[in-house]
């Protein structure tokens, strides 16, 4: 080989190493924004993850509101249903009375 021929092919792989180098920056720039994106994402569902279960916790802290309203609310109509019966009741022996009378 001639020293023209040397100096061309070795031009040429300097070209390809340059290429290569460039290839890598970009791979290495788009790596990174991977990684962030990735670190975005993880952030965003732990985010999530604590709205959700923070959204649970209600949800039960309300079922155990409505399971007690509605043990009150039957408890009070029960006691409404007696009161009634007792009203019923003194209603008849108030008539006895004023009809002896």
């Amino acid at each position: 080989m001639t020293v023209r021929a040397l100096q061309k092919s070795l031009q040429e792989e300097k070209e390809v190493v340059q290429k290569t180098k460039l290839q890598m920056v970009f791979m290495n720039n788009d790596l990174a924004e991977k990684d962030e994106q990735i670190t975005s994402l993880k952030k965003n569902l732990q985010e999530f993850e604590l709205k959700l279960k923070e959204k649970d916790n209600l949800m039960k802290q309300d079922t155990m509101v409505r399971l007690q309203l509605g043990k009150r609310l039957e408890q009070i109509l029960i006691d409404k249903e007696e009161a009634l019966e007792q009203l019923e009741q003194l209603r008849a022996q108030l008539d006895m009375i004023t009809s002896r009378s």
